[in-house]
């Protein structure tokens, strides 16, 4: 039998000028809101006592860092969640299932400087602390230690200045104080600070009106509108509260 074989390294390096096409860190924002997301969902956290998601940027450093109270990784999920190519984790209901090392966190995860996972659960305190180089060779470790502290998870994504375009010249990545993905909306129990100032996502849905609700065999659609009239209004598609596209 033939089996199809795959050159990790040689797809990376491949794939990697074409991973800055979208910002790196739009990238991040949204598949690291995504985590916390779920996470804070499985905690428990309800509308009427959201959890809270914090996002620091640091431009200076030019380092994302997404924080949340939710109920932390063990070694094995962080693995499978972010360190597994195309890997899955599935905890609990479906809306709080955790997609691997899909192209879209393959792009910020490779295409970072750095990435720091620090997450608690029960008790056990998980580290990756990796260069995007470590990470491609294999060559990093999940260290643990017992702990104390609540459960949570922080990732710290950072940012390249410059990449090497198709021409070999170098090209400068962008990088914002205020990432734009946090103007989508967003639907569930949390509330997101932005460098320590609320943000309009989570449970504050700006006055908009759940007007429908549609059941099929694959799961439930919720229609919500907002009453401000607009000559030609836009369309936003979310998943599981999830901004996903408009």
């Amino acid at each position: 039998a033939i089996k199809l074989d795959v050159n990790i390294q040689q797809l990376m390096n491949l794939v990697g000028p074409q991973m800055y096409s979208k910002p790196i860190q739009e990238v991040a924002v949204k598949e690291l809101l995504q985590n916390a997301f779920h996470a804070s969902r499985s905690a428990g956290a309800t509308e009427a006592h959201p959890k809270v998601i914090d996002i620091t940027t640091n431009p200076e450093k030019r380092e994302l860092t997404v924080s949340d109270s939710g109920v932390g990784m063990t070694p094995d999920i962080i693995q499978k969640a972010f360190f597994t190519i195309g890997g899955t984790h599935k905890e609990g209901k479906p809306e709080n299932t955790s997609g691997g090392l899909g192209l879209a966190k393959m792009a910020f995860i490779l295409g970072s400087e750095r990435i720091r996972v620090e997450t608690v659960r029960d008790g056990i305190r998980s580290v990756v602390d990796a260069s995007s180089d470590e990470i491609r060779n294999s060559s990093f470790e999940i260290k643990t230690s017992p702990t104390s502290d609540p459960s949570g998870t922080k990732v710290t994504v950072k940012i390249p200045r410059t990449y090497l375009n198709s021409e070999g010249l170098p090209q400068e990545i962008y990088f914002s104080s205020r990432p734009s993905f946090l103007n989508n909306p967003l639907i569930g129990p949390v509330k997101v600070r932005l460098n320590g100032q609320p943000t309009k996502l989570g449970v504050d849905l700006e006055g908009w009106q759940k007007e429908n609700e549609f059941d099929f065999s694959w799961g439930t659609v919720n229609l919500y509108v907002d009453p401000r009239r607009v000559d030609y209004p836009e369309f936003n598609i979310l998943s599981s509260g999830l901004f996903q596209f408009e």
